[in-house]
């Protein structure tokens, strides 16, 4: 039997290391040969409450609070919303730039066409008997029907069309070969730009001619 020695109340259960009145920690088995003390009697509370077994002051071990390298999803959504923003204005930028380019190099192509309209005239002009130079500009009648005017160029005509070609032979018998076709000028390489190859220009009337250096005109005869 084991003992209480605050309330010295005896138990015969082995196996009980606690007091159920006070808590208080049990006493070695009872020995017999010891005088007996009874207890004074107590009031025994009629709800049968037992006051509660002493806390354990062992603590809990507590699992480590490690932390997380994994990055929060929002994290990653607002660095992935980066990402496209920086490859979308790199993609536009690269397309701003190459529409650039193009424009550039369409704009140096067709530079000298642009040049040489300012100095070949488009609108209808008035039928004259025969066009009218400068006294500056070379007139040599060819002897295959071409009345040539060097170092001048049509300005007032009707003009069929332009485009680049290698010599002025060249342009010459594309004249020769259109019907409507009444004159051509060649605007000689190199005069707006050292790149710009020669320019052919088949003209349908002329009524005056202007002393240039940048071209060579002949009228069909």
């Amino acid at each position: 039997m084991k003992t209480c020695p605050t309330c010295q109340r005896t138990y015969g259960d082995e196996t009980l290391n606690f007091c159920l009145d006070d808590g208080d920690v049990l006493s070695a088995p009872y020995d017999p040969s010891q005088t007996l003390v009874m207890p004074e009697t107590r009031t025994t509370d009629p709800t049968g409450h037992r006051p509660p077994p002493p806390q354990s002051t062992i603590l809990a071990v507590q699992p480590p609070n490690f932390q997380s390298n994994k990055v929060p999803p929002q994290r990653e959504e607002g660095r992935s919303a980066v990402r496209w923003l920086v490859i979308g204005l790199a993609l536009t930028f690269g397309i701003l730039i190459g529409a650039g380019v193009l424009g550039a190099f369409v704009w140096s192509q067709s530079g000298p066409v642009a040049n040489s309209n300012s100095n070949i005239a488009r609108s209808s002009p008035t039928p004259m008997a025969s066009p009218s130079a400068s006294p500056k500009g070379t007139i040599e009648e060819d002897t295959d029907g071409w009345e040539e005017h060097e170092d001048t160029q049509i300005k007032v005509g009707e003009r069929i069309r332009y485009y680049p070609v290698t010599t002025a032979l060249q342009c010459e018998t594309d004249c020769a070969a259109n019907q409507n076709c009444k004159a051509y000028t060649v605007i000689k390489a190199g005069t707006y730009s050292p790149t710009d190859p020669p320019m052919c220009y088949l003209m349908s009337e002329v009524t005056t001619l202007d002393p240039s250096t940048c071209c060579f005109t002949a009228i069909k005869r």
